[in-house]
């Protein structure tokens, strides 16, 4: 009797450790997904804040280099969205952790986005970290370590991904789609840096007071992006294929434009060609718009090649080697037998 209950004992302890063990295995490379998720949301916001200080030349203001304060604004804009895709991915996977169903594709597409966006500005920092005079040295420094510390975390965030399962096929590029998010971002930058110059204009034209410094100082961030941009512009266009080409031809001619129209608008005079201004800022926000909506074609991987959406694929769960599922298998069959066997036994007696 004693041999049939340890028996009993052996079956059930099996079924316990190894039939659950495996669902629980795929719940741990998730979670520690979601810790560096959140390790990246803080470096964004600190990233966020040190681009902030060289990008409005402050604490202390020196008057700062245009086009070096461009590249930390563009730098900052970035900090808000891999905030935002860092933010999205770490909802999605604890609502999975929570649920057991995972949205592959969004989380898939997310930390895509992140590897993308990261790696498009990586000349922008090592840019700033030479240029930033000693007076905001600083902050520069801390960037450039902030932003390695990012690195290292997106890689480890891949790799995870990975072996997770969290993998998307793309058409194009994830670097040339992360180099389009940026100057999408950017393009909404330039749009609202050009509204606000025409609104200051247009006020100032009906009650003859134009706030001077603010015009130029919007006239100065969008002539300081818009070269920040030049770089990843010509890079869209060189590593485009014919599919979405016609896109990247027209990020280059609006950039080209914003670029033009930016330095008239610096070289005119603001109690003189007050009309004229405005109609260079209004040619920009338009310029902006459609640099907008052709850099998302890209970003967003939008695939040109058929007419309808393709049919979503399932992404089969993964398996980690050390589940081991066909040992899971025998084990529970073993642990059956046995339970089986002892029955026998025990109808035998």
């Amino acid at each position: 009797m004693k041999k049939i209950f340890n028996m009993l004992i052996l079956a059930i302890v099996m079924v316990l450790i190894f039939v659950p063990g495996s669902a629980y295995g795929h719940n741990v490379d998730k979670v520690e997904m979601v810790s560096i998720l959140e390790e990246i949301i803080e470096i964004a916001d600190s990233i966020h804040d040190e681009s902030e200080y060289l990008a409005d030349d402050i604490e202390p203001t020196v008057g700062l280099d245009i086009e070096l304060m461009g590249k930390a604004e563009v730098v900052h804009g970035v900090s808000h969205d891999i905030d935002r895709f860092a933010n999205i991915a770490v909802t999605e996977l604890n609502k999975g952790l929570e649920t057991g169903e995972f949205n592959n594709e969004e989380i898939a597409r997310r930390i895509t986005m992140l590897k993308g966006t990261t790696n498009a500005i990586s000349y922008l920092i090592d840019d700033i970290e030479q240029e930033t005079p000693s007076s905001h040295e600083n902050y520069a420094t801390n960037l450039k370590d902030d932003y390695d510390r990012l690195e290292e975390l997106i890689t480890q965030l891949n790799e995870l991904a990975i072996i997770s399962g969290f993998q998307s096929e793309t058409n194009l590029d994830p670097l040339l789609m992360g180099k389009s998010e940026v100057v999408h971002g950017v393009s909404h930058s330039i749009g609202r840096f050009a509204n606000i110059v025409y609104n200051e204009l247009d006020a100032g034209i009906e009650s003859g007071d134009f706030d001077e410094d603010e015009i130029s100082r919007r006239i100065n961030m969008i002539n300081g992006v818009t070269s920040a941009l030049s770089p990843l512009v010509s890079q869209i266009k060189q590593e485009t294929p014919e599919s979405h080409q016609s896109y990247a031809t027209e990020i280059e001619e609006e950039h080209a434009l914003i670029k033009e129209h930016g330095d008239q608008l610096g070289q005119l005079d603001i109690n003189t060609d007050a009309e004229e201004m405005k109609r260079l800022a209004d040619e920009i926000m338009d310029s902006a718009r459609s640099l907008h909506d052709s850099s998302e074609i890209i970003a967003d991987d939008v695939d040109l090649t058929q007419d309808e959406a393709p049919e979503e694929v399932p992404v089969p769960e993964p398996v980690d080697e050390d589940e081991m599922p066909g040992f899971t298998i025998l084990a529970t069959l073993l642990a059956v037998s046995l339970v089986a066997m002892v029955g026998m036994q025990y109808k035998n007696k």
